[in-house]
């Protein structure tokens, strides 16, 4: 599966070319730019509508009630946000350059990662021996109804995923329905450092699996 990243500068295109991945802090995406600002961030979101209220005693019934909760853990882990575009179960044809306009919020260059696998295991190489490195698509969901009720991409089949039970791992990889038309991919890495804004891996240069893409109007 190829991957996309899209980046805003050519210092950050050479930069991941290099072999210098940047991962971001996944708390730091809450306050981040108008682009990337998701203040739902891993965060568990759900919204009950007509709920039932008591305020001073008057009835504001109707109302909805949004929760949120932050689980334990989520202040050590950093994400990758890639694009790993997915055909419909209908076409299995791929709309890139839609993906691409898409993706231009972010940035005018798009590195194209060809070989996803070969990404990964370069990545996985990188790691130090006492953190973590996790992938997977994104999930999207509705707040609206149970958490558990997620809605990824047309013609992509949920399987179990081994950090289904590591609750503040689960809500890494799932974002409200407003960002489905990302088709993100994610990699997250968990190292027990104190926070920091951003963190590396350092992985050997990716000239023979991507190249770069000018996307800019």
């Amino acid at each position: 599966m190829p991957l996309l990243r899209f980046l805003d500068a050519d210092e950050h295109v050479e930069e991941f070319m290099s072999g210098s991945i940047r991962f971001g802090h996944l708390q730091g995406y809450r306050e981040a730019d108008k682009a990337r600002k998701d203040e739902n961030e891993g965060i568990r979101v759900r919204t009950t509508p007509n709920a039932l209220l008591w305020v001073g005693g008057i009835d504001l019934s109707g109302s909805e009630v949004t929760e949120k909760l932050t689980y334990a853990g989520t202040e050590f882990l950093y994400a990758l946000c890639l694009m790993a575009p997915r055909a419909s179960s209908v076409s299995r044809v791929l709309n890139v350059e839609h993906l691409i306009k898409i993706g231009r919020k972010w940035g005018e260059k798009c590195v194209v990662v060809l070989d996803g696998m070969s990404f990964w295991e370069r990545c996985l190489d990188a790691l130090k021996a006492e953190d973590r490195l996790f992938a997977g698509p994104v999930e999207y969901y509705e707040p609206r109804t149970a958490p558990a009720t997620t809605s990824p991409s047309k013609g992509y089949k949920r399987e179990e995923r081994p950090w289904d039970n590591e609750f503040h791992l689960r809500w890494a990889f799932r974002k409200t329905r407003d960002f489905i038309a990302e088709q993100e991919c994610r990699i997250v890495l968990e190292r027990k450092t104190p926070p920091k804004e951003r963190m590396y891996l350092h992985v050997q240069p990716l000239s023979d699996i991507a190249y770069v893409r000018d996307i800019g109007v």
